[in-house]
């Protein structure tokens, strides 16, 4: 990804008229993603060439206090079978989430090292923030966001009514943001996971002959955000990152974008898929990898077996502290004791 064609968004930058903002942060995770990972996403691409439909799969473990780290997990699952095959053959692998479960299987851990799927887990400092004046920071996009949409609906005025509908959904963001219980953890949350989503699809589509690309996430509380005001503000801004992203790939026509919308009552109907980032995402957020522990046996074989699979496993951590920085996490073989 070239960003040097985006005006940066973020930090103490909060000029400009109208766009679609991109905040700092993933401009340093671009640049740490393209030194080493963008190479071994393209040698797994190669494998899968003759693919032109692809699933990104997330899950996340954010503030959990029994656990060490927030992580985000999301994984890359070619369409190379019908829903119903891989629901089945990933059934039998993973019978259950990681939290209801006491052993993980050897053959859902061969199959992760091995196999079709391709993780990127991310982890996210705990504290993080987007502007030293958070409030401000998002009523400022909110507003390039809109004079946006005004613009487009303007310019291409076929479709004026999702214009609309997406400048009323903002108007009412905005409200929120400036209330005094305003949730700016779940919005902040909220920009940081679209953003990522979206920039990776926009990767996979830049890269291969892509015809659909869907994006499908666990059940969670930031999809369902205010959904009465906001509809589903996360899918909105994926959807619209996505479109800025390849945009600047040229690749803005390339690939239909879809998104599964997850029931909001018992299980998701693509649950099966979601264990694959469940068991990264649980595992890496669990592992106290400063002091080599884990706070159960089960998480042992999906360090030993997958961590170090980086054919199939990518590992970041983000830092939105004074200094953003973003950077691949490298793991050495694990000694006990």
């Amino acid at each position: 990804m070239d960003f040097s064609k985006f005006s940066p968004f973020g930090s103490s930058d909060l000029e400009g008229d109208y766009g679609i903002p991109l905040h700092y942060f993933l401009a340093h995770f671009n640049e740490s993603f393209k030194q080493s990972g963008g190479t071994i996403l393209d040698a797994y691409l190669k494998e899968f060439d003759y693919v032109t439909k692809w699933l990104l799969v997330s899950d996340y473990a954010f503030y959990d206090k029994n656990k060490k780290h927030d992580i985000v997990t999301f994984s890359l699952i070619p369409y190379i079978a019908s829903f119903e095959r891989m629901r089945d053959v990933l059934g039998g692998l993973a019978p259950a989430d990681l939290k209801k479960i006491r052993k993980v299987k050897k053959e859902f851990i061969h199959f992760l090292a091995s196999g079709p799927v391709f993780n990127i887990n991310i982890k996210l400092d705990r504290d993080r923030k987007l502007h030293t004046d958070e409030r401000l920071y998002h009523r400022r996009k909110i507003e390039m966001l809109i004079a946006q949409l005004e613009h487009w609906a303007k310019t291409t005025p076929a479709g004026i009514d999702n214009y609309k509908r997406q400048i009323k959904m903002l108007r009412n963001l905005d409200l929120i943001v400036n209330s005094s219980g305003g949730n700016l953890k779940a919005i902040r949350d909220i920009e940081i996971v679209s953003s990522l989503a979206a920039y990776l699809m926009s990767e996979v589509t830049s890269r291969t002959n892509v015809e659909v690309i869907g994006w499908f996430s666990d059940r969670d509380a930031l999809l369902n955000f205010k959904a009465a005001k906001l509809g589903n503000l996360i899918f909105e801004m994926v959807d619209l990152y996505y479109y800025a992203l390849c945009y600047n790939l040229n690749e803005s026509s390339k690939a239909d974008l879809i998104i599964g919308l997850p029931e909001e009552k018992n299980s998701v109907w693509y649950d099966t898929l979601i264990r694959i980032p469940d068991l990264l995402a649980g595992t890496f957020a669990d592992f106290d990898y400063e002091n080599n522990v884990l706070s159960h046996d089960k998480f042992v074989s999906v360090v030993d077996g997958l961590f170090l699979a980086e054919k199939r496993n990518l590992f970041y951590n983000i830092n939105f502290g004074d200094k953003l920085s973003a950077g691949r996490m490298m793991w050495g073989l694990r000694h006990d004791g």
